[in-house]
């Protein structure tokens, strides 16, 4: 082979990796592009629609409130939780510091005052003696070179003492700071759960005065009705817009009979069991819950809608492509934004009780082309769990 066609190879592969190499940049870029646009169409979608008819009256608006500030309250406690837990670990290492540092000072006072009883217990009259006896020249180099010694040993350990000392009142001063912050965080959290309790208060007088307001059954359908007719309109102005984008994992329809609940709790209304006082059916399912527990995302999708909605509190729907939709509502918390994508089991929310439910819970439902169906048929049986 000639001496060229080796350089000519090794240059014609270089060429073909960088161009490669181009190419797949220029598609990651293509790609990220296009998910800016997916997420800035579905945030334009939840603006308009929170102008239309997401809060349409002043009692949606009144409990919007309600449940906003109860969850602003509920994500400040949590977030002092963290804090306070990570300053609590500090005060216990500076503890740990300085409790082992007042070992050593101890020691080290104690062998100060060991040292001081020995030079007490040798006297100075051995040492002039030794010196003004001129026949002992050679006890007279040994005492002052221990003399020596033993002074100097004597200033470092008042040293070491010392430095001791300064950063035990260092560590003392941290400490000190620390304990301060502590108790600020928990001067606030007393503050907030005061708070919190009296915003929840307000809120079950509020529903109260509601219900005693709907005194027939017909009002009570009425109320139901106008929640699922806002529910609707959601939904079918979400279908009608073309944001729509490839969703990685298993095909909604393909995973029938194999999901998992989106929480653990007990099951206290079932997919077509008739509400009281109203004859009308549910069209989901309601799981009693513990307030704050995590709420999962059945299958992978996109998030299409992440706020607040008249009836079901905040309210998170997944779109998991194909027309199929699950649909998350009474949260306290939500952890996922509009335009985000999530994986099958993904914590997407945490359970609560916003909107008109009185116990925490969540509210499931799965809707294929804007119609709800049964959620059982489509998750493993609750004794396989």
């Amino acid at each position: 082979m000639p001496a060229g066609k080796p350089l000519f190879f090794f240059c014609l592969l270089f060429i073909l990796t960088f161009a490669s190499f181009g190419l797949a940049v220029a598609e990651e870029k293509t790609a990220q592009k296009k998910l800016q646009l997916v997420k800035q169409e579905l945030r334009q979608i939840n603006r308009d629609l929170k102008k239309t008819i997401i809060t349409k009256n002043k009692h949606a608006k009144k409990l919007k409130t309600f449940d906003k500030d109860i969850a602003y309250l509920r994500y400040r406690l949590k977030k002092n939780a963290a804090k306070k837990a990570v300053i609590k670990k500090e005060i216990s290492g500076l503890k740990k510091q300085r409790a082992l540092l007042a070992d050593n000072m101890l020691a080290s006072r104690q062998n100060l005052y060991e040292m001081s009883r020995a030079l007490y217990q040798l006297g100075e009259e051995n040492y002039l003696k030794i010196l003004l006896n001129h026949n002992a020249a050679d006890d007279q180099s040994r005492m002052r070179a221990y003399y020596h010694y033993f002074y100097e040993a004597f200033a470092a350990q008042q040293a070491a003492l010392a430095k001791e000392s300064a950063q035990f009142l260092k560590l003392d001063e941290a400490l000190t700071a620390k304990l301060a912050k502590y108790n600020r965080l928990l001067k606030k959290d007393q503050a907030h759960v005061l708070a919190l309790k009296a915003k929840r208060r307000k809120k079950k007088a509020y529903l109260a005065k509601l219900d005693r307001q709907i005194k027939n059954k017909q009002g009570k359908i009425s109320t139901l009705k106008s929640s699922r007719n806002t529910l609707k309109k959601l939904l079918k102005a979400l279908e009608k817009r073309k944001y729509r984008a490839k969703i990685a994992g298993m095909s909604f329809a393909n995973a029938k009979g194999r999901l998992k609940w989106p929480v653990s709790g007990k099951i206290k209304h079932y997919y077509g069991q008739v509400r009281a006082n109203t004859g009308l059916k549910w069209r989901g399912v309601l799981f009693s819950a513990k307030m704050g527990e995590s709420v999962r995302a059945v299958e992978a999708g996109r998030v299409v809608f992440a706020d607040w909605l008249s009836g079901y509190g905040f309210v998170l729907i997944v779109d998991h492509g194909k027309n199929y939709m699950t649909l998350y509502g009474h949260n306290q918390h939500l952890l996922k934004e509009v335009g985000e994508k999530v994986a099958r089991g993904e914590i997407i929310a945490e359970a609560g009780s916003s909107g008109r439910i009185g116990e925490p819970g969540l509210y499931f439902e799965i809707r294929r082309k804007g119609k709800p169906i049964n959620p059982a048929k489509w998750m493993i049986a609750r004794n396989k769990r």
